[in-house]
C-alpha cells in the first residue's frame, strides 16, 4: 500500500545517505593496519552507523540490498569489522555470498589475516565457498599460498576439483614446479598423467 512504499522510500534513501559517509573511507582506508582492531566497527563512525541502520530495516529486500552495498565497501576499507559484522546477520544465500566476497576482497589486502578468518568459520558450505574464493585469488599470484590453503575446503569433490585447477593453472606459468608439485600431491594417478601429459598421442 502507499504507506508501506513511502516507508520503504525512506529506509532507500536513508541507506544512500549513510553509503555516502562511506565514500571518503574507500580511498584512504585501505593501508590502515588490520590486525589491532577488535573493536573497530566502534571505529569508523560512518561505517558503524550505517549497519546500525540496515539493521533496522524491516522490509528483507530492502534490508538485502543495502547489505550488500555496505559490505562492498566495508570490505574495503575495514574487513575485521567487515567480518565481525557480517556473522551477526542471518544466514541466507546472499550472505553466503557476502563471505565469499569478503574473503576474496580481503586476501587482496593482507592473505593472512584472511586466512585466519576463513579458518575461524564452521567447517561447513559457507566457510568451503570462502575459501574458494580465497584460493582464487591466490592463484593468480601465489601457487604455494594457495596449495597451503587447500585443506580449508572440507567437501571433497570442491576440494580435489580446486587441488586440479591450481595444477592446471600452475602448468601455465611455471612449468618446471608444477610438474614437481604435481608428481608429490595426492592427486589420482590417472589425473596426473593427463596433468603431466596431456596428448601422449602427440
Amino acid at each position: 500500500d502507499v504507506y508501506k512504499r513511502q516507508i520503504l522510500r525512506h529506509q532507500s534513501l536513508r541507506v544512500i545517505a549513510v553509503n555516502k559517509q562511506l565514500a571518503p573511507a574507500r580511498s584512504g582506508g585501505a593501508g590502515r593496519s588490520l590486525r589491532k582492531l577488535p573493536n573497530s566497527v566502534s571505529r569508523d563512525n560512518a561505517s558503524a552507523e550505517a549497519a546500525a541502520y540496515v539493521n533496522t530495516i524491516s522490509d528483507s529486500q530492502t534490508r538485502q540490498s543495502a547489505s550488500q552495498n555496505l559490505l562492498s565497501q566495508w570490505a574495503n576499507t575495514d574487513p575485521v569489522a567487515a567480518s565481525q559484522w557480517l556473522q551477526t546477520q542471518p544466514s541466507t544465500e546472499e550472505m553466503e555470498n557476502s563471505f565469499s566476497n569478503l574473503a576474496g576482497n580481503w586476501a587482496r589486502m593482507d592473505p593472512e589475516a584472511a586466512t585466519r578468518w576463513v579458518s575461524s568459520l564452521p567447517a561447513n558450505s559457507t566457510r568451503d565457498r570462502a575459501a574458494q574464493s580465497l584460493i582464487n585469488n591466490l592463484m593468480q599470484h601465489d601457487m604455494p599460498s594457495a596449495v597451503d590453503r587447500l585443506d580449508l575446503i572440507n567437501e571433497p569433490r570442491q576440494r580435489r576439483n580446486t587441488e586440479q585447477q591450481i595444477a592446471h593453472n600452475w602448468l601455465q606459468t611455471d612449468p618446471a614446479t608444477a610438474r614437481i608439485w604435481i608428481q608429490n600431491s595426492d592427486l589420482p594417478t590417472e589425473m596426473k598423467t593427463q596433468l603431466l601429459n596431456p596428448n601422449p598421442g602427440g
